[in-house]
């Protein structure tokens, strides 16, 4: 590398990073802003748009730009709002006079100050998912308040409701975590000194809740959650709250867990149990640190573990950590445990599909299906799609119309170069040979080294190439007939056949995808009608055959890289109060954008 070369970048850097300097400084008089590690906002508005994930299971509770939070059990479990009072008079909390919200990687914080309940002193909290248990624990401190304010908590509205997409965030409808009356009428509390079980929902769930041992415990009505003052001195009627008061001076605790997750006599020190959830936190989000001159990327890495962590749940990772919390094979979700130390876990999620693979060969003719209108093969085992070399979705052998066998073998592939486990090759070497030759004669039936490619990207729900010869489903078996040639080799065997099928690939695509005149690889070349070449790439046309090492040299990596800063659309960001702000988002395509 020149040194102009260096020197080019690292002016480059230190421009950009004078830039996000600025930009930070304006964002935080609106709207969010980077502050070391943390994402942080001050009097936000949005509402249970932040999750916090806990032990690898569906629970998880959310947050908001404000001290609340709404907990997912799996299904609603009820929420917490937070009011202050000085004896006199009440407000809720998101009205103080200062909120100051930050996210750091797995933990919600808060500091509030308000002059007429907090007089100079401020209130802190800390919101935390147990680090063995599914449950909330929050962490409050108290400092220089009289010693007449108090905290409100109000509980309630656990009704087990299952939303469409798990309360994912522009999915389902924004309320979903709102304390309403008619979600608390089969709530069912017994309050014992500091302490709270409920009962809710048609399976009577449990929840357990533990108070400040200060605190002052109610029921409330909550036909008025609208009016705080005629909440506070309500009595129950249909729809019980549960009213928390207590003192906040100095540090205290509060609570909600799942009993079915850990013993209740367990959960009454819950100061041990908020350094042992923090422990389990840092342990995730210190995987990955980044520390650049780039504000607004250095939070990103701490984010990215504890996500990562969030789609794992034993055996196998699942395709999102709220919304599509399912388990889909070969998402881009199985790379996550090489990448962060966590090899266990990418075996399991391997060795678990490999179990799934389908070993008998076609006996039926392609059938495609009627009821939806011969756009894609019926589920019928035994025809070429779900026949030796499939994987199903899950240990109930689910037929799908995706192809997750290409990334999930790319995976696998991956994992045994990084690993260079030889003993770990041999056992899945026939799940990779009746992988190769299922590819073959589903997508490459005319044996012309280019493949067509079926819903095997996570663009794929929107692409249709119609039998088309495609770059990147053929970049991705150019590169596992390359690795599979080496691996034959390493564990003793003859893998001539696959080294011949990547150079056949790598020739094909280098001379009917290759756009030499321009500089890119094209998007496909059609099956039907012309045979035309679609030049108008899409990004994971680039980044896949980047990926695959379909450019040797990197010089046709070097040239796809600038189709993709000058011929893909660059979408200005701008925001109400900076306008232009530099910055742009990179549409996946120039004639389509994915949604």
């Amino acid at each position: 590398m020149n040194r102009l070369f260096i020197l080019k970048q690292v002016v480059i850097g230190i421009l950009l990073s004078y830039s996000n300097l600025q930009f930070a400084k304006a964002s935080m008089h609106e709207g969010y802003y980077p502050q070391g590690n943390n994402i942080v906002c001050v009097n936000g508005t949005h509402r249970f748009t932040r999750a916090i994930y806990g032990t690898n299971t569906p629970f998880r509770f959310e947050t908001s730009d404000f001290p609340e939070f709404g907990l997912y059990m799996p299904n609603l479990g009820g929420s917490m709002y937070f009011a202050l009072t000085n004896g006199k008079q009440s407000k809720w909390i998101d009205k103080a006079d200062y909120i100051q919200a930050s996210y750091s990687a797995g933990k919600r914080s808060y500091i509030i100050k308000d002059s007429s309940f907090l007089g100079n002193g401020e209130l802190k909290m800390d919101f935390l998912a147990w680090g063995d248990a599914d449950g909330i624990i929050v962490k409050m401190e108290g400092n220089n308040i009289p010693a007449s304010a108090r905290l409100i908590s109000i509980f309630g509205g656990a009704n087990d409701e299952h939303f469409r997409r798990e309360g994912d965030l522009g999915a389902d409808r924004p309320d979903c975590f709102y304390i309403k009356p008619e979600r608390c009428k089969d709530n069912r509390y017994v309050l014992k000194s500091n302490t709270v079980t409920l009962s809710y929902g048609e399976n009577k769930k449990e929840l357990y809740g533990v108070f400040p041992l200060s605190a002052e415990l109610e029921l409330v009505d909550a036909a008025y959650i609208d009016d705080l003052n005629t909440l506070l001195h309500s009595k129950v009627q249909e729809a019980p709250l549960v009213k928390a008061v207590y003192p906040i001076q100095g540090y205290a605790y509060l609570s909600f867990i799942n009993p079915a997750t850990t013993s209740i006599a367990g959960a009454r020190n819950l100061a041990a149990h908020y350094e042992k959830a923090e422990r389990c936190r840092l342990n995730i989000a210190n995987k990955v640190v980044l520390k650049t001159p780039d504000l607004f990327l250095n939070p990103v890495g701490g984010n990215l573990a504890i996500a990562a962590d969030a789609v794992w749940q034993s055996p196998m990772y699942h395709h999102g950590s709220i919304g599509w919390r399912i388990p889909l094979l070969g998402w881009r979700h199985c790379y996550i445990g090489d990448f962060l130390g966590w090899r266990d876990r990418s075996r399991s999620h391997f060795d678990y599909y490999a179990k799934l693979q389908m070993t008998e060969m076609p006996d039926k003719p392609v059938i495609m299906d009627a009821n939806q209108k011969l756009a894609r093969a019926a589920y019928i085992k035994g025809t070429p799609m779900y026949s030796s070399g499939y994987i199903a979705n899950c240990q109930e052998n689910e037929l799908y119309f995706y192809d997750m066998n290409l990334v999930y073998i790319d995976a696998l592939l991956w994992h045994l170069n990084w690993t260079g486990d030889l003993e770990y090759a041999k056992k899945m070497w026939p799940v990779i040979e009746r992988h190769l030759a299922w590819e073959k004669r589903t997508f490459d039936g005319n044996d012309d080294g280019l493949y067509d490619a079926l819903c095997c990207i996570w663009a794929s729900d929107a692409l249709q190439y119609s039998s088309g010869a495609v770059t990147h489903s053929s970049a991705y078996n150019y590169r596992a007939n390359k690795i599979a040639s080496i691996i034959a080799e390493k564990i003793g065997l003859d893998g001539a056949r696959y080294k011949t099928e990547a150079d056949k690939i790598a020739k094909a695509i280098n001379e009917q995808l290759w756009i030499k005149k321009k500089g890119w690889w094209a998007e496909y070349k059609g099956y039907m009608g012309n045979n035309k070449l679609h030049e108008s790439a899409a990004a994971w046309t680039v980044y896949h055959a980047i990926d695959s090492e379909l450019s040797d040299d990197n010089f046709q990596a070097y040239q796809a890289g600038i189709y993709a800063i000058n011929g893909l659309p660059h979408i200005p960001v701008k925001t109400d109060f900076k306008g232009e702000t530099g910055n742009s988002v990179v549409s996946t395509t120039n004639w389509m954008p994915y949604e």
